[in-house]
């Protein structure tokens, strides 16, 4: 006995059908040219509206950095659709699952990316390029010297980086903040929701740039 198809049935079979009929007028047309880019308008458009673009399993995220992956790799979604509409082949799937599909790798890929990060990022409480003093005797302890003295900044020079715009969010008080033990969402909350992303690869940008000149600074502060 065949199974009655129901009205929700015939509204996605006729969504992927208008998808369809739009990712094929697109590929009519050459790259560049209204009548391409009208119809990945409309197709972007329709499948954003359609509710069946389903977000990616959240792998154990804060509830922030899921969000914020996720949105990023959906607009790479929308990206990589329009500059790739001709790989799309309808006798290989629809288009809906072909929008899922490349965003379920964007939000792969994105997630990967931000764990080595966190893995390959140097910290400033790390101390491999503090070596040369890190074994003196000395009062107070190497922690607590780089703590002073990221505190005090005697030479100006980690409050000279911001993020653009956002001349309070300095390279200083993010890494206080770090070495303080706060997470990039306590940090983030902290600094009115900024993106984590944002906040972390400039954190790690200026850490990598200033790590020689922070490494004789604290030296010699360590001698006054």
């Amino acid at each position: 006995m065949l199974m009655e198809r129901t009205q929700s049935d015939d509204t996605f079979v006729r969504l992927n059908q208008h998808l369809d009929h739009l990712a094929q007028d697109a590929q009519q047309h050459s790259s560049g040219t209204l009548e391409r880019q009208l119809a990945l308008t409309k197709l972007i458009r329709l499948a954003q509206t359609s509710g069946k673009i389903y977000r990616p399993t959240n792998p154990g995220l804060s509830a922030n950095l899921y969000d914020e992956i996720c949105d990023e790799a959906i607009w790479e979604t929308w990206l990589w659709v329009s500059k790739n509409i001709d790989r799309y082949d309808s006798t290989r799937g629809n288009v809906l699952t072909w929008i899922n599909s490349t965003l379920y790798w964007r939000f792969k890929d994105r997630v990967s990316a931000w764990i080595q990060r966190q893995k390959t990022a140097p910290s400033i409480a790390e101390t491999h390029y503090l070596e040369p003093f890190s074994s003196l005797d000395q009062t107070p302890s190497l922690s607590e010297l780089v703590q002073r003295w990221f505190e005090d900044d005697p030479d100006a020079i980690l409050c000279q980086d911001c993020i653009r715009g956002y001349p309070h969010v300095t390279f200083q008080a993010i890494a206080l903040q770090r070495l303080a033990g706060k997470s990039w969402e306590e940090i983030s909350t902290q600094f009115n929701g900024m993106k984590i992303s944002t906040l972390s690869s400039f954190y790690q940008r200026c850490v990598e740039n200033l790590a020689p000149q922070i490494r004789v600074c604290i030296q010699n502060y360590s001698y006054d």
